[in-house]
């Protein structure tokens, strides 16, 4: 993977990290930023297809590239559900705040692995 794609890979992580605890869903709305979440999901999806571009079986970094590009997708789906329907804002607020949140950790350990970073935490069996 190039290193542009992994700096921009960090990018959107830390992007998710300032929406996720500083603006939040009102903040996405509020700057119509809800059409950003989808071009962050088109580049980590791009990223995880650069990975598994040869053919071989994806990796984990792969996996969680995957696992990110949904997440991301869940937010913005939150997002537009928060503008929708008033009855059910804080739920959106909520389903908002998760999805960014596993967005984060699974763009987080998918730039260790291709960091080559040791997982750390230890295995449950």
């Amino acid at each position: 993977m190039s290193t542009e794609l992994r700096d921009r890979l960090r990018e959107i992580q830390d992007a998710l990290g300032v929406i996720d605890s500083t603006e939040g869903v009102e903040g996405v709305l509020g700057v119509g930023q809800a059409g950003g979440l989808g071009a962050y999901a088109e580049t980590i999806e791009r990223c995880a297809a650069e990975l598994t571009a040869g053919g071989e079986e994806p990796g984990e970094a792969a996996e969680r590239l995957v696992g990110a590009a949904k997440a991301v997708r869940r937010a913005a789906k939150a997002a537009e559900r928060y503008q929708v329907n008033p009855l059910t804002r804080d739920f959106s607020r909520g389903r908002f705040a998760l999805a960014t949140g596993q967005a984060r950790v699974r763009l987080g350990r998918a730039i260790d692995v291709l960091d080559g970073v040791p997982d750390t935490v230890p295995d449950p069996s």
